[in-house]
């Protein structure tokens, strides 16, 4: 089995300070989307940083949250500013955060933050700068998560076997949608479903969506290349990435995966994420480096 996204290792280090950073980058290129394709221009490294910078979030059109190495063992929250080209850290802590994801109320932004002896917890920081607030006390093994409501959430809850589970805050008890699932989650734009993928004991991969709720449970297709990220464009078209390579699919149309953009050419050569913009004018990309 690939191995899961660095995060949940975390786990077994037992303290915010005792792990490797893997070495990323975040590119951001001008995006035009089509129905067919997709053009991008302007491809430049915005992070050029040499440790670790990852889990690129849009909070609008010009602001950009990420999660970067501090240079003290752990990670903060930056936001990059495309109107000026400026940087800030959102707050510095002695902690590690990661994923960084506006909240439905619009004045913060929810990250996982791992803590002092290991635990993974749902918190929010202000946009503003202010003090942190955990969301749910007793969840302790959470891996990624993203929003369905002002007060509801999926998430990937560490363990064997992982889980994506729905829960309700303050204090809600987590109830299990499926197991045996992989790092990308994602709500679907424009409904109220869920895209995650499936491991299946066979070996294979999955991208499967779901609604809380119903029962309507899908298995799409096999990932692009086996990839296990995903970014919606539309409630029925997504993206994913493999190499330097991006692909598309299209829900109830496609029958594979197509291949929709090439950035070898501009030096990406190991893409690991992507996310884009509001108005879909900027997609950003996770390399590793080299």
């Amino acid at each position: 089995m690939t191995p899961f996204v660095w995060i949940i290792g975390l786990m077994v280090a037992g303290t915010t300070t005792s792990f490797q950073l893997p070495s990323t980058e975040i590119f951001v290129a001008e995006s035009q989307i089509g129905e067919t394709g997709i053009t991008l221009t302007k491809v430049m490294n915005v992070t050029k940083n040499d440790s670790y910078d990852n889990q690129p979030y849009f909070i609008d059109n010009h602001l950009m949250a990420y999660s970067a190495d501090n240079g003290q063992g752990a990670t903060d929250i930056r936001i990059h500013n495309f109107a000026d080209g400026s940087t800030r850290t959102l707050r510095a802590t002695p902690e590690s955060e990661f994923s960084p994801t506006l909240t439905p109320d619009g004045k913060h932004l929810s990250c996982i933050r791992v803590e002092e002896g290991g635990a993974q917890r749902l918190w929010q920081f202000p946009l503003d700068g202010g003090a942190p607030q955990l969301l749910h006390a007793d969840l302790r093994t959470v891996g990624y998560h993203t929003w369905l409501g002002k007060k509801a959430l999926a998430l990937f809850l560490v363990g064997e076997p992982h889980r994506l589970v729905q829960v309700q805050l303050p204090d809600g008890k987590p109830i299990t949608l499926a197991e045996n699932i992989d790092r990308g989650l994602s709500r679907i734009p424009g409904s109220q479903s869920i895209a995650y993928i499936q491991r299946e004991k066979e070996g294979g991969v999955l991208l499967a969506t779901l609604t809380p709720g119903k029962e309507d449970r899908v298995m799409v297709t096999p990932t692009a290349k086996e990839s296990v990220d995903m970014l919606w464009l539309a409630k029925d078209r997504v993206l994913m990435a493999r190499g330097g390579v991006i692909y598309q699919f299209v829900l109830k149309k496609s029958k594979q995966w197509r291949q929709v953009a090439d950035l070898t050419k501009e030096g990406v050569t190991e893409i690991t994420r992507l996310a884009i913009n509001p108005d879909q004018t900027r997609l950003a990309l996770v390399v590793n480096r080299p």
